[in-house]
């Protein structure tokens, strides 16, 4: 096992050619949508490197029956392939799966969610014998998997208990959208401005987030602007001082201009939430050149990342939080912890193929 984001020895992949398939039933919104794109750049920049991806799925019934019935394009591609990567849930290429390893195909998991533990009560409300199928279904194709790579090593003891640490390399979520310099200043001289961008729901504990940046505006005014779908959520009403701005969604690209001009964008997740997580918005916040705010249940690799490169920090409803002070503060060494940031977050090339090619 390693956990360092690079295999136990790292040898040039040499003359063989190696083509891989990365398969993913993800749309065009999600955020999947970016970072397969980066990992089959990486993957094809050797000269001795195929790399195919496929995304999506044509229409809703080939949606719904892609886990069972792939297309013959899927097909084709596995066979050509001699390493397939797929992501979490792997319920969703099940039949991807299972071809490959009928066709003795070495197969690769990114494992960016804890499925189906995620769908849990009260985080979802599948009736628990559903839950019971897909969970086992989870774990048998998980284990059909030769390499399985989380990005950190808070996963490390849900995949323990399930049998699998021994094919574990950690591969850190990569940065996919463009990068800004940081600035040692702040953007203005107002209020704090705070900035969250992604999905709303319960697992992200917004509500909680927005009384942790409450408390902190007795301190110095905070603004949280909110970009996202906000269906079924109402903005809670909180002390003076704080304040909430919302716009809705807006292209990732819309979305990704605008982060420079933020003091912190915030990475939230509920108190409560019991699995292990990576957040991806931590990856556009470094590009973007933001400071983070982590709200949320105690994560401590993730924890330790954000000390030890300077790119930001863990607040809690307890501790009082200038967060004026604190944007000039982080702001002052932001552009070399962006760098350190960056480095570790950085797909190597010639590691990450002889990470997943390398049987």
């Amino acid at each position: 096992m390693s956990v360092d984001g690079a295999p136990d020895s790292v040898e040039n992949p040499g003359s063989q050619r190696v083509r891989f398939t990365i398969v993913s039933p993800a749309g065009p919104d999600n955020s999947v949508a970016h970072l397969l794109p980066k990992l089959r750049e990486a993957l094809a920049v050797h000269p001795n490197a195929d790399a195919r991806l496929l995304m999506g799925h044509d229409g809703p019934l080939r949606r719904k029956l892609s886990s069972v019935l792939p297309g013959r394009k899927r097909i084709a591609a596995l066979i050509e392939a001699d390493v397939l990567i797929v992501h979490t849930a792997l319920m969703m290429c099940a039949a991807e799966i299972l071809l490959a390893r009928l066709m003795g195909r070495r197969i690769c998991a990114i494992y960016w969610d804890t499925y189906p533990d995620s769908f849990r009560r009260p985080w979802g409300n599948r009736p628990a014998h559903i839950l019971a199928a897909m969970g086992a279904l989870e774990r048998f194709l998980l284990r059909r998997c030769d390499l399985i790579l989380p990005p950190s090593t808070d996963y490390m003891p849900a995949l323990e208990r399930l049998g699998v640490a021994d094919r574990v390399h950690v591969l850190p979520i990569w940065p996919f959208t463009e990068t800004f310099p940081a600035r040692r200043e702040r953007p203005g001289t107002g209020p704090v401005r705070v900035v969250f961008a992604g999905q709303i729901n319960l697992i992200r504990g917004l509500d909680h987030a927005c009384r942790v940046l409450s408390n902190a505006a007795r301190h110095h005014p905070v603004e949280l602007h909110v970009y996202g779908d906000l269906k079924g959520w109402t903005p809670p009403e909180l002390d003076e001082g704080f304040s909430i701005v919302t716009h809705g969604r807006v292209p990732q690209a819309s979305v990704s201009a605008a982060l420079p001009d933020f003091d912190f964008g915030l990475v939230s997740l509920h108190p409560d939430f019991d699995c292990a997580v990576f957040p991806s918005k931590t990856a556009s916040c470094i590009t973007a050149g933001l400071p983070i705010l982590y709200v949320g249940p105690e994560l401590p690799a993730y924890s330790r990342f954000l000390q030890d490169t300077g790119v930001g920090a863990t607040i809690t409803l307890e501790e009082t939080f200038d967060l004026a002070e604190a944007s000039r503060r982080y702001r002052a060494h932001l552009p070399a912890a962006q760098q350190r940031a960056l480095e570790v977050l950085r797909i190597d090339p010639v590691s990450i193929q002889a990470m997943i090619g390398t049987r």
